[in-house]
Formats: structure tokens, sequence, C-alpha cells
């Protein structure tokens, strides 16, 4: 027998549809993952400087300017990332996808208690799902 009969397009089209149905999600989330993690690469200089700044000048900085960090600092998804006394708050753009669009990460600067050396460490607190926070702001 010659060519396809309708139950084997049928079952074909069938699994196609499937596997449509998984792939489409998991890429969305991907997508929005991948935009989400520009939080992280512009975060790591600002926090870099808060803690350079801290370590010359014994204090946190008051703001970007202060810091040395450009008032103008954003990204392709992030909007602003702004410094108030040693707190890092970024903002992500409002036209992303709807799971991250606007959604903003605070970071504050913690010094650990060390008689020899201070420490720094950096608590998160943000309004974005668990899943789109850096890996180091996950619980």
């Amino acid at each position: 027998m010659k060519g396809f009969v309708f139950i084997d397009i049928t079952v074909t089209v069938m699994i196609i549809s499937i596997l449509a149905v998984v792939a489409i999600p998991a890429y969305h989330d991907y997508i929005t993952k991948s935009k989400a993690a520009e939080i992280s690469l512009l975060a790591i200089t600002v926090k870099k400087a808060v803690s350079d700044y801290y370590a010359y000048h014994g204090k946190f900085p008051t703001d970007n300017k202060v810091a040395g960090i450009s008032e103008l600092i954003k990204g392709n998804y992030v909007a602003a990332i702004k410094i108030n006394h040693g707190k890092i708050q970024v903002t992500l753009r409002k036209g992303l996808e709807k799971e991250i669009a606007g959604g903003v990460l605070n970071l504050q600067p913690m010094l650990k208690d060390n008689p020899l050396v201070n420490i720094m460490s950096w608590t998160c607190n943000s309004t974005l799902e668990n899943k789109y926070l850096p890996k180091y702001c996950r619980s």
C-alpha cells in the first residue's frame, strides 16, 4: 500500500500538537528568564561599586553619583538602577512580558560581624517571582 493513511496523518498531527503544547510555554518561560537575567549582569557592577565605596570610606554611598555610577545606567530590559544610602533598586521596563514588566528588585547591603574584616553580604526582596530572580536572591 502506497502513501499515508488518514490514521497515520492524524496520529502525526496529534503528536506534533502535544509537543507544541509543551514546548511553547517552556520557550516563553525561557525567554522571560533570559530578559530578567540582565538584572544580575548590571547589578554586579553596582554592587561592586557600593562595596568598594564602603571599603574606602567606611560608609555607604548616598546615590549613584557618589558611588561613581551613572544615573543613566540601564539596559535593554532594565529601566533604571538607583543607589539610595547603599541600597540598590533595579527596575525593569514596563513593555516586557507580564511576569516581569515593571518588576523591582531591591538589594540591601549587610555587614557580617567580624572584628578583623567587615564582610558584606546582600539581602534581596522583589516583586518578581522567585524563578526570575538572580540565583543569589532565590529562596
